[in-house]
């Protein structure tokens, strides 16, 4: 009696110790180290077409969602053609980036992820502005990753990642000429009248660009494309 009560109480220690009668442990126990391994298991490592790949579906998306936020501003057609002239360079890059994937054997996505939305267009800009700064370190990310395998890619996401950069300025002077502007219209723009009004002082110190129509902003930026021919011969000098 005394020897099956020391016994059932070993199990019972070893149990509550997480392990059964032969040593292992229950399969509860297993399974949780399992997912806490993998938490610390090295990521695995993408290849060039799949880098690519995704960042033909991102700028597929971003291109599709700056067109869709410009519609939003139909009240006010100085940003919205500034943002559809963005729209236009994210989807430039795309045909760029699939045009150098197809020449390496790889498939070009056709599906594009639905476009991120807000409830006002102010909250749609700040998640623009907020996908603008993700491509840029993911341009970088996978730059890094190429770079000892690819290093022609590597300058083509270099280059493209630049331009991004140059993008991202134009559209914070988008950001800040909108911020300006009473957004408590439905269509989220003041009266040309309640603009001069409300209108703070420090915005004269903003490079005059910022006060510019969209037209003039997109002369005034250089074209996403003007040394095209360069990009281009990046690309072709990755294959």
């Amino acid at each position: 009696m005394g020897f099956r009560s020391h016994s059932a109480s070993s199990s019972a220690g070893g149990r509550l110790a997480g392990v059964d009668r032969q040593g292992r442990k229950p399969e509860s126990a297993r399974g949780l180290w399992r997912r806490l391994s993998g938490l610390f298991a090295p990521t695995r490592r993408r290849g060039s077409r799949e880098i690519l790949a995704a960042h033909c579906v991102t700028e597929a998306r971003l291109a599709r969602q700056l067109a869709q936020h410009a519609e939003c501003l139909n009240g006010c057609p100085d940003e919205s053609g500034a943002l559809l002239a963005l729209a236009a360079r994210a989807e430039s890059y795309r045909d760029l980036l699939a045009h150098t994937l197809q020449r390496m054997g790889g498939r070009v996505p056709s599906v594009v992820p639905t476009p991120r939305d807000g409830q006002s267009n102010w909250e749609r800009l700040l998640i623009d502005r907020e996908d603008l700064t993700t491509s840029l370190e993911e341009y970088l990310d996978s730059a890094y990753a190429l770079e000892r395998d690819h290093p022609d890619l590597t300058v083509l996401l270099l280059a493209i990642r630049e331009r991004r950069a140059r993008d991202r300025q134009a559209f914070l002077r988008i950001l800040a000429r909108f911020e300006s502007l009473v957004l408590d219209r439905p269509d989220g723009c003041a009266p040309d009248s309640a603009k001069a009004e409300r209108e703070p002082a420090s915005y004269t110190e903003l490079p005059s660009m910022a006060r510019t129509s969209g037209a003039a902003a997109g002369r005034a930026e250089p074209d996403a494309f003007e040394d095209r021919e360069q990009l281009v011969a990046l690309s072709a000098a990755g294959q």
